[in-house]
């Protein structure tokens, strides 16, 4: 395992590799502001070839930006290309969970590595749509759980203990739904920095008042040249059909539902995960999955 720091310009990113051979599969973290903690299971593909965490600038273990409007998309995109080439990462597959979906959605569509693939763990893609599957889904909440969450995010106290233990309800149904967490996941909190998630979604996790608010993510998929795979939980906050539909609209790409998962299916059915994963990336390997057309 080689564990350390990247002396970044803007800081010092933390990061992880572990395994070797095959060929290297680059992790973006959900958040932002979490880091990579909870994406520690992905090591599990470490038998077979090199596993690499990060956490961006901002997230995790990583530094914290002076001044929090920097934190954008474009900023990030070329934060994992500096990571990219400062790790010497040349052909790869990614994958992204949650934001990491976004995030490598917007990395992929703009820069065009050597990926041969990239798969969309649990994410949107288009925020427009997921408010409303939001604004459903509090609907479906206890009523003094949905009032607790939608007057603080209304002014802003997100971090008091009455809006945690609400938001902690939403988690339980929606994120994981084991009990008791595991570690790796419990380590996640608290965040590093809450403008680094505050400045891209908005205070709190149902406002979506931040830069993303209006972004749809649609149109970017075509540009995307490797093979794309869409993942998705049953339970998810991310709806499945929700990802579906960003499934069809990426011409070529796969699907897969978990059906006793929520937004961590590496998580909460880890057998049935990496046994259909190994899959999948071997079948890339073996040319069976073919690049789409740009």
């Amino acid at each position: 395992m080689d564990e350390g720091y990247l002396d970044a310009p803007d800081g010092r990113i933390w990061y992880r590799r572990v395994g070797s051979g095959g060929v290297p599969l680059l992790t973006l973290h959900g958040g932002p502001s979490i880091g990579g903690f909870y994406i520690a299971p992905m090591a599990r593909l470490a038998d077979e070839r090199e596993v690499i965490f990060f956490d961006l600038i901002g997230c995790g273990r990583s530094d914290v930006l002076a001044d929090p409007e920097r934190y954008t998309v474009p900023y990030y995109v070329e934060q994992v290309e500096w990571v990219r080439k400062r790790l010497g990462i040349e052909r790869f597959h990614v994958f992204g969970n949650s934001w990491g979906g976004i995030l490598g959605t917007y990395y992929l569509s703009t820069y065009h590595p050597q990926a041969l693939s990239f798969t969309v763990s649990n994410s949107i893609g288009d925020f427009a749509r997921h408010h409303r599957e939001l604004k459903e889904l509090t609907e479906r909440l206890p009523p003094d759980v949905r009032e607790t969450i939608r007057w603080h995010e209304a002014t802003g106290n997100v971090s008091c203990p009455e809006y945690v233990g609400a938001i902690a309800v939403v988690w339980q149904r929606h994120t994981c739904r084991l009990v008791p967490w595991p570690q790796e996941l419990e380590d996640s909190f608290p965040v590093r920095d809450r403008q680094a998630s505050a400045r891209l979604f908005g205070q709190g996790r149902f406002a979506l008042t931040g830069l993303l608010k209006d972004a749809s993510l649609f149109p970017l998929y075509p540009k995307i040249q490797c093979p794309l795979l869409f993942i998705a939980g049953r339970y998810d906050m991310c709806d499945p059909e929700h990802m579906r539909d960003m499934h069809k609209a990426a011409a070529g790409s796969e699907f897969m539902l978990f059906e006793e998962s929520s937004h961590l299916p590496f998580i909460e059915e880890p057998e049935l995960f990496f046994s259909r994963y190994r899959d999948y990336l071997a079948r890339v390997e073996r040319g069976e999955v073919h690049p789409r057309a740009s």
